[in-house]
């Protein structure tokens, strides 16, 4: 048993960019309706006809109250590309906490010798997440040289949401970044 959930329909000569798109979002839409319409292990995601930011921003908490990561606003009149668009903004929820700094881990590869990741913890200690995004080179090799001395400095981090593995009773976050070392908390935040 499995479920196929699609978002678009464009032909392999298009995805492959062998041919130019000619359809809009809205036709496309359309056509992919009527061709999954009798397919019982085929459905689209859910979709709303919006028509100003303020229309998004009730659809986007309606989405994250479901526990969806977020929303999609789509120009219905773009044509696809398989790049970046303007016509395709994300909206997600991003969270800032105040976390503590458990660990210093060295990078690999073009990190070696460098700052890889920092591991924080929330104040119960049931949180516990590697955050290795957010740091530039300059950053990475400073950090490094005084990693002894992050130790129990507090961090700013920004994330998407707070997640748990399978099996595990330790939670993290999804998608971390580091913001800022706050010199001026003395307090963690208990997630």
């Amino acid at each position: 048993n499995f479920k196929l959930v699609v978002w678009d329909c464009i032909s392999w000569e298009v995805f492959y960019g062998h041919k130019d798109s000619t359809e809009t979002y809205s036709e496309r839409w359309n056509r992919m309706e009527t061709v999954i319409a009798n397919e019982p292990n085929i459905t689209a995601v859910p979709s709303d006809t919006i028509f100003s930011l303020d229309e998004a921003n009730v659809l986007f908490k309606k989405y994250l109250d479901l526990n969806y990561e977020g929303a999609i606003v789509k120009n219905s009149e773009h044509l696809w590309t398989n790049k970046r668009s303007p016509d395709l903004v994300k909206m997600k929820d991003e969270i800032t906490s105040d976390l503590k700094i458990v660990d210093v881990l060295e990078g690999a590869g073009k990190y070696e010798n460098m700052l890889g990741s920092i591991v924080v913890e929330d104040s119960s200690g049931t949180l516990r997440s590697n955050v290795g995004t957010g740091f530039n080179d300059d950053d990475r090799q400073y950090l490094w040289k005084h990693k002894n001395s992050l130790i129990n400095q507090i961090v700013e981090v920004k994330y998407n949401e707070i997640i748990k593995q399978k099996n595990s009773k330790v939670r993290s976050l999804f998608l971390p970044v580091f913001i800022t070392i706050r010199y001026d908390k003395n307090e963690v935040d208990k997630l």
